[in-house]
């Protein structure tokens, strides 16, 4: 830019060109950005490129990120150094414009050696984020909007979840939300789109990545075993660590101390009786893997692809989901938005379908003799409850107070 000396990524268009927003006006199809490399040949139809044959299909169009102006001649009446003359800008006199295009999916690899090597498209329309995402939207948070994360209260022994059905009925845990230091830790936001416990549409789901500035492994696991980590020994690739951290460290804003991140028993905070929303289990997945068939079976808290050891800390961190403005108070007080705000007393009753979670069944950790020590269980016969009762409302529900 020559008023900027910072660089910035260009935008392609899902319009073939934002100078023809109805192209059908003039007799002509399509309408969409074939977002890949390679010949236009039968556009709108078929998955075709935009460009020519000899194109690589990785070098995508980005259509109409980049402009010209196709000015071969004089002035005539006025210069072209003006912000209304001829800008991609100018638009058709109105703040937006409405495109139309024939329906069709584009951008599709086919390439072999794109095929052979997993690589797959990351823009464009239908665009696939490889094989774990259907498509990711960073995001920033507003004024005061911020993470915190459970400490507990003081008392180790209380402040950790009840893993036992004596557990449950003798004890309360005792939380507390603190802002976390982010001198400390860096972390970054994402809306993603993904399936989810075995359902075929997507869901929108908030991830938040976090990462040590005091020590890097904090945060940071390969398992030791399998192709991804030899290839990276095979590699000279120095791997950080290689032992999970049920119980991770994380800094707290105007504390110099280094604290525990506690999980909580229950699903969520925000929720307490799930079945009165109509949704069935309640405690915890307290490992890795894919959340499948939660409440039952023996699921895990998160995706197929995750590591069973590395585990969900239910609620151990959370998130204020600010992508807008304050509307009427700001978000740095103590009562507005944070975890502890609860529901207005100082302990809150939660409800659960009773089983057990959290049992590692990955073939690495049971060889090695692995367990989890997170393990959670709401029975009282000690056994997994693998199938959903025919009638749910017969099925044992514990309850439990935070």
């Amino acid at each position: 830019s020559r008023v900027s000396t910072q660089s910035t990524g260009v935008y392609g268009l899902a319009a073939f060109g934002h100078n023809h927003p109805v192209r059908m006006a003039h007799g002509l199809t399509g309408g969409g950005c074939p977002t890949k490399g390679g010949s236009c040949s039968t556009y709108p139809w078929g998955n075709s490129g935009g460009g020519f044959p000899t194109d690589y299909e990785e070098i995508t169009p980005i259509c109409d990120g980049i402009v010209v102006d196709i000015k071969y001649w004089a002035d005539l009446d006025i210069p072209w150094n003006t912000d209304t003359a001829m800008l991609g800008n100018a638009g058709y006199g109105t703040e937006k414009v409405e495109y139309m295009a024939h329906a069709n999916k584009y951008g599709e690899f086919e390439d072999p050696y794109l095929v052979n090597n997993g690589i797959k498209i990351s823009s464009g329309i239908n665009a696939e984020y490889g094989e774990n995402f259907n498509s990711i939207l960073k995001v920033e948070l507003f004024g005061h909007g911020g993470v915190f994360a459970n400490v507990g209260q003081g008392n180790p022994e209380t402040d950790q979840m009840q893993k036992t059905f004596d557990e449950l009925k003798s004890r309360a845990q005792t939380i507390n939300y603190k802002r976390i230091d982010d001198e400390k830790i860096d972390y970054e936001f994402y809306i993603i789109e993904r399936g989810y416990h075995n359902y075929p549409e997507s869901y929108i789901i908030v991830a938040f990545v976090m990462d040590s500035k005091v020590n890097p492994k904090d945060y940071s696991y390969i398992r030791p075993d399998g192709r991804y980590y030899n290839g990276l020994v095979q590699r000279g690739v120095r791997v950080l660590n290689t032992v999970p951290k049920f119980d991770p460290p994380v800094y707290i804003e105007d504390d110099e101390k280094e604290h525990t991140v506690y999980g909580l028993a229950a699903f969520g905070h925000n929720h307490p009786v799930r079945m009165a929303h109509g949704l069935t289990g309640g405690g915890c997945p307290t490992k890795g893997g894919s959340c499948s068939t939660y409440p039952w079976g023996n699921s895990g808290g998160g995706f197929p692809t995750d590591y069973e050891e590395i585990t969900p800390i239910c609620d151990g961190i959370v998130v204020d989901i600010k992508y807008w403005a304050d509307l009427d108070i700001p978000w740095n007080t103590d009562t507005a938005m944070l975890g502890n705000a609860g529901y207005g007393t100082e302990k809150v009753e939660y409800m659960a379908h009773a089983n057990k979670y959290g049992e590692f069944e990955d073939p690495y950790l049971v060889n090695n003799g692995i367990k989890n020590p997170q393990v959670v269980d709401f029975t009282e016969d000690g056994e997994i409850v693998m199938e959903a009762p025919e009638k749910l409302e017969d099925h044992p529900v514990v309850s439990f107070e935070i």
